[in-house]
């Protein structure tokens, strides 16, 4: 059998379901018939494994029911279909959190031991995946949704979000936009828990490119931006009505600005690290 678990991605709100990285293969044997079984990890002290479906040259075959239990105490059933020893066509596995003692659920289609095709997981702390796998990968369009209620929609290609999607966090956050290797990546929209928002471009998960940013306060600023800060040629304008026109680095006014005064009164001033100097 194959081990699943439920692990987190670079954006940190989408989960993303995945299954254990093979480093060897056992063969291990169902106590009713002494049929073979495929499986990533070995049998532990005190594991008892049952097959209830047929058995053709020494492998699991065909419908059946099989667990693995310790001590007594349920770690795995698959309820499906088997081909060669593996999981292969429609099925129901059943495996124990490593966190609780709850169990996690992954209903769909299965080939070889991995998921692939349309899946339906259920964690034991109830976060929700729902769509396509391919060769145990996420592959396709998928929603995930966290038990703390943030939640992913969009494309996934071999195992990474990649183009349109939409995260949103459980403290509220929200970003709709284009997505790279799991990252923010590409042009979108950020709104944040406190009310601010963000319109522009992203590169690998950072506001970086153009863009323009409206604080909860009120205060704009348009320009350029790197790693959400910015940084280049801008105009940031106060929820007075204030207007300061220049170079920022890292966030700070740097260099000759041209100021506009709400009532419209102009200046040239000199700026350095975020202080007008005198």
């Amino acid at each position: 059998m194959k081990r699943i678990k439920l692990a987190g991605i670079s954006v940190s709100i989408i989960l993303v379901l995945t299954t254990a990285a093979v480093a060897e293969e056992y063969w291990l044997k169902d106590t009713a018939q002494n049929c073979e079984i495929w499986s990533d990890q070995p049998l532990a002290e005190n594991d008892v494994i049952t097959w209830s479906g047929g058995c053709i040259n020494g492998r699991t075959d065909g419908l059946g029911i099989l667990t693995w239990n310790n001590n007594g105490v349920l770690q795995t059933r698959y309820d499906g279909e088997m081909v060669g020893g593996k999981m292969n066509g429609k099925g129901t596995l059943v495996e124990k959190a490593e966190s609780s003692s709850e169990y996690d659920v992954v209903t769909g289609v299965f080939t070889n031991g991995e998921m692939n095709g349309p899946i339906i997981f259920k964690s034991a702390e109830n976060a929700i995946f729902i769509g396509q796998f391919k060769n145990g990968l996420m592959d396709g369009r998928v929603l995930l949704v966290e038990s703390d209620g943030g939640s992913f929609e969009g494309m996934f290609v071999n195992g990474a979000a990649q183009g349109p999607g939409k995260t949103i966090s459980a403290d509220g956050e929200v970003y709709t936009g284009s997505f790279q290797d799991n990252e923010r990546h590409g042009r979108g929209s950020l709104v944040l828990a406190d009310g601010g928002r963000y319109v522009g471009q992203f590169a690998m998960g950072a506001m970086t490119g153009e863009g323009r940013f409206l604080d909860s306060s009120g205060d704009t600023y348009s320009g350029s931006f790197k790693n959400s800060s910015p940084d280049g040629p801008g105009v940031f304008v106060s929820v007075e009505g204030d207007t300061y026109q220049g170079v920022f680095k890292m966030g700070e006014l740097d260099g000759q600005v041209l100021v506009t005064l709400a009532d419209g009164t102009q200046s040239v001033e000199n700026w350095k690290d975020g202080e007008k100097l005198e």
